[in-house]
């Protein structure tokens, strides 16, 4: 296995595989793993590190996974310098029009430049017809966790996140107030409900406060966490921990920005799924006030 440190920097990077030679390469390692993972049964991942830039010559490292989760076993896992490209290959899962759902083998490559290669292929037998088919993945498209993995591994940016840090404030903000109302149902009121967003409401709302001013008190309260950064908040996280982000401290400096908010966002519901269970626990009026913030935070 692969020692796993704090994020480095080749200063001279070794000379890289292009796209042609990274899809060649890739081909040839998904053929290779179709016969041993159908005749074990084996649906663990494995990663694989490329040494070299030559896609005849290079030589081929393979890290076997312990977890289906090949994205997190990767968390924290630093390349070496001679690795040109890395990537995984896993088993896994595919939906067709009419048919039964069909196992594949999906492999991704990316390279030191940044350049991206995945392939699926279906497990003989697995489809009525024929699925083999390879595809290119610019770098600044968003891709998944394994490709954001990947980057990572090999000291690359990620895609930069598709949503502000307020997001996640909203979310955790609907998130506990369903469990809460879940656990104990009843009436609520506008600034009990307000009363429970994750960011200190200035002048906590009292039972006695009109709803204009419970929501100017939430809003003032957005306002002054909607200018962070999903930066800064990983640094933040990675010197002292924030339970309600579920991630690893050290993991969340291995990050970077773009990674941290989809690893952090994609581990909670949805806003609108959130919303609409909270609209059968809610009062009417109440719901309404917190559908008007959703929309004045460009969440709903």
């Amino acid at each position: 296995m692969t020692t796993r440190c704090r994020p480095h920097h080749a200063s001279t990077p070794p000379a890289c595989l292009d796209r042609p030679q990274l899809a060649h390469l890739l081909e040839g390692l998904v053929s290779a793993f179709a016969d041993p993972l159908l005749a074990r049964g084996d649906a663990l991942p494995v990663a694989v590190a490329v040494i070299g830039a030559d896609p005849v010559d290079a030589e081929v490292d393979l890290i076997l996974l312990d977890s289906p989760d090949p994205a997190a076993e990767l968390f924290g896992l630093v390349a070496p310098a001679s690795w040109t490209a890395f990537g995984v290959v896993a088993s896994g899962r595919v939906l067709s029009d009419g048919l039964d759902p069909a196992e594949v083998l999906v492999g991704t490559l990316v390279s030191r430049r940044g350049q991206q290669v995945t392939l699926t292929r279906a497990w003989p037998g697995s489809l009525e017809g024929p699925l083999d088919r390879s595809f290119e993945t610019a770098p600044d498209e968003p891709s998944g966790r394994i490709p954001d993995a990947c980057r990572r591994v090999l000291g690359l940016p990620t895609t930069p996140p598709r949503s502000g840090v307020l997001e996640l404030w909203a979310t955790l903000w609907l998130e506990g107030l369903l469990v809460s109302m879940l656990a104990e149902p009843r009436a609520c009121t506008w600034a009990e409900v307000v009363g429970r967003f994750p960011i200190g409401v200035g002048g906590r709302p009292s039972l006695g406060d009109d709803d204009a001013t419970v929501t100017r008190r939430l809003l003032d309260a957005a306002d002054s966490v909607d200018g962070w950064t999903w930066d800064e908040l990983r640094q933040i996280h990675a010197r002292g921990p924030i339970a309600a982000l579920g991630i690893d401290p050290d993991e969340a400096a291995w990050m970077d920005d773009g990674m941290f908010s989809r690893e952090v966002l994609g581990g909670l519901p949805p806003v609108g799924e959130l919303a609409t269970e909270l609209t059968a626990l809610l009062d009417a009026r109440v719901m309404a006030l917190v559908h008007r913030a959703l929309l004045t935070w460009g969440l709903a």
